[in-house]
């Protein structure tokens, strides 16, 4: 074979992976920023009713966790991967709220977890600004562990050793 059909056969299949692969996109769900009004009402909303969702937080310990995730205890459901960890009760749910928001240097916001067509599935509290979610069925959002929240690399400030 010449070097050109070798080539114009490669970009064919490659074309063809990159078609089939993007078929998917649209099962992916997407993050929602939530305008928290001064004080943070929405947020002290959800801690307010913690009881009528299904709470769940992600990252390695519960003292430096990644996120919060509260899932309504509607007809739709969000299915969190392995290593999220069910919410026990509220003085837990608020010192996990208070660990997420107390990194300054990566402040903390409130999203909302909205899939392909739009339709609400829930909030998740966190500093990251994206997620990994994919729409199982109508029913069900399904999202990614968030095993480590965002971190500062320190940097030793000059004169300093």
């Amino acid at each position: 074979m010449k070097k050109s059909e070798i080539l114009g056969f490669a970009g064919l299949l490659a074309l063809f992976f990159l078609f089939f692969g993007c078929a998917s996109f649209g099962s992916y769900g997407k993050m929602r920023l939530v305008k928290l009004l001064p004080g943070k009402q929405d947020l002290e909303f959800l801690i307010e009713e913690w009881d009528k969702y299904n709470v769940y937080w992600a990252g390695a310990w519960a003292e430096n966790p990644s996120a919060v995730l509260f899932d309504p205890k509607d007809e739709r459901e969000v299915v969190p991967a392995k290593g999220w960890r069910r919410v026990n009760s509220r003085s837990m749910l608020e010192g996990l709220i208070w660990s997420v928001e107390s990194n300054p240097r990566y402040p903390a916001a409130l999203w909302e977890l909205v899939g392909p067509n739009g339709q609400s599935f829930g909030y998740i509290y966190t500093a990251m600004d994206h997620v990994y979610t994919k729409l199982l069925d109508e029913r069900h959002l399904w999202i990614e562990d968030i095993p480590l929240p965002p971190v500062h690399i320190w940097t030793r400030p000059e004169g300093v050793f």
